[in-house]
């Protein structure tokens, strides 16, 4: 088994025995980069996903992507939008530069204004407009973990 050093933001970690599971990660990171995709990392709890996802979101940083995060909890299950704006906090300066109306659909499921309750569909292309607005011709990446 071998070692594998990653940086995290003001810590280091170490991952043993995983060197297959980051080469498939930055696998996929260099596939989705050019081809968008998705990555599902699922198991029991305490098998390491938080760390492979951890090495994924530092993975796709340094390679110069845009990179949003959101880490559920129970007690928000029943709030409307919460992981959502979790994900999008972060790029929430740039909400100003949308059209008018996937920027006031957006503004009410994130509850930063008042408002009936937005179409879905119409949040869910207002958020990629904003993620795509923020990233700025560069990859965009969202990890969100439990």
């Amino acid at each position: 088994m071998s070692d594998v050093s990653l940086r995290s933001p003001g810590q280091a970690e170490r991952l043993t025995g995983r060197d297959t599971d980051l080469g498939l990660i930055r696998s996929f990171l260099a596939d989705a980069a050019t081809r968008g995709g998705a990555l599902l990392l699922s198991g029991e709890p305490g098998v390491g996903k938080t760390a492979l996802l951890e090495a994924a979101a530092s993975t796709a940083t340094a390679a110069g992507s845009l990179v949003v995060r959101a880490a559920g909890a129970e007690f928000e299950a029943e709030v409307s939008f919460s992981g959502l704006n979790q994900l999008l906090l972060p790029l929430i300066e740039d909400l100003s530069r949308l059209d008018g109306s996937l920027r006031d659909a957006l503004s009410v499921a994130l509850g930063l204004c008042e408002g009936a309750p937005p179409d879905r569909q119409v949040v869910a292309d207002a958020m990629l407009a904003l993620v795509g607005q923020a990233a700025d011709g560069r990859t965009a990446a969202a990890a969100a973990g439990r």
